[in-house]
């Protein structure tokens, strides 16, 4: 996902007779070091954190992450390197996105192919043991139940997507590709579900051939569904000059639905940024960061999208702390 013009070209659930529940405390780590003098450093200070959990070895284990989805961690780990598992504690490592501002500081937009999605809910799940990556062994499924996130306007036709690389910074998630449901044994597969007391839930099984590619990747995925609805082309002027990739975001955020997509600048010498999927009719808000120096500096405009839409949202400087709080209020 190229940030210019060729963007756009671009439960019953079961049951286990061997599970104990694991009573660790929820642990987050620090975010990675961010790249110097950039919006993403900024952001990337204020990550979603990393949720740590510690498991016995070859007995499957029920997690409830800080959110109320349930992970089944399944009892047939291997290690990636072929080697046998020691009868040291599994660490376990979870971030779960489901809100439009986690998706801004984690830098996740939700868009398949050029069409935008709504999001049910993030997931990135790994697993190691001395310091050794563990994928699942042949036949293994990993299972769980996600809650749907209270902005999700819909979940219907909900499916199951694997992320994937931006063609610029390839550790960076830059759209979502459908995950393969069909065709293969023991199918990964996603499930819509209602509680008793009427909550919407969404099962998920992932099974090792699924699991074990994705791990070597960005490992994301994501249960979404396409909006389905007419688009049309979105415009943002961002007055501010020196314009570039490391300076300055331009995000839509999706306030009709759960999702957030980014804009693009069609040339590189250009002040307009563009997206071509924005549902049509759907109020909108048009988010800028930028730094300039020590400066930050934040914009935001929201309207109703008609056709061929402008935005002119007006930036004004703000401290980070303020950047921050006006980020989680999306």
């Amino acid at each position: 996902m190229k940030r210019i013009l060729t963007y756009a070209l671009f439960l019953a659930f079961p049951l286990f007779s061997n599970c104990q529940k694991e009573a660790d405390a929820i642990v987050c780590e620090d975010p990675a070091s961010p790249v110097a003098n950039s919006i993403s450093a900024v952001l990337q200070e204020h990550r979603v954190p990393t949720q740590k959990f510690t498991v016995q070895p070859r007995v499957t284990t029920i997690l409830t992450t800080a959110k109320g989805a349930t992970i089944y961690v399944p009892s047939g780990l291997q290690r990636v390197d072929g080697t046998a598992l020691s009868n040291n504690s599994i660490q376990v490592e979870v971030q779960e996105v489901t809100t439009r501002s986690e998706m801004v500081f984690m830098q996740l937009p939700t868009v398949s192919y050029g069409r935008a999605l709504e999001s049910g809910g993030m997931f990135n799940i790994r697993f190691s043991q001395d310091g050794q990556p563990l994928q699942l062994a042949a036949g293994t499924k990993l299972n769980l139940v996600t809650v749907k996130p209270g902005a999700t306007s819909s979940s219907a036709n909900m499916e199951l997507f694997t992320a994937l690389p931006d063609s610029a910074v390839r550790q960076q998630v830059g759209g979502w590709a459908l995950a393969p449901t069909t065709g293969q044994p023991d199918t990964s597969r996603l499930v819509t579900q209602t509680t008793p007391a009427g909550n919407t839930q969404y099962f998920v099984s992932l099974n090792s051939y699924l699991y074990n590619t994705n791990r070597t990747s960005l490992n994301w995925i994501n249960c979404d569904r396409f909006i389905g609805m007419a688009t049309t082309n979105v415009e943002v002027e961002v007055h501010a000059t020196d314009i570039t990739l490391d300076n300055t975001q331009v995000m839509l955020v999706l306030n009709t639905f759960n999702g957030m997509l980014y804009a693009f600048r069609s040339f590189s010498n250009s002040s307009t940024f563009f997206s071509n999927a924005i549902p049509l009719g759907s109020t909108v808000t048009a988010v800028v960061l930028r730094r300039e120096n020590n400066q930050l500096y934040f914009g935001k405009q929201t309207a109703n999208v008609g056709p061929s839409h402008t935005f002119r949202p007006t930036l004004r400087p703000v401290t980070e702390a303020e950047l921050v709080a006006e980020i989680q209020a999306l």
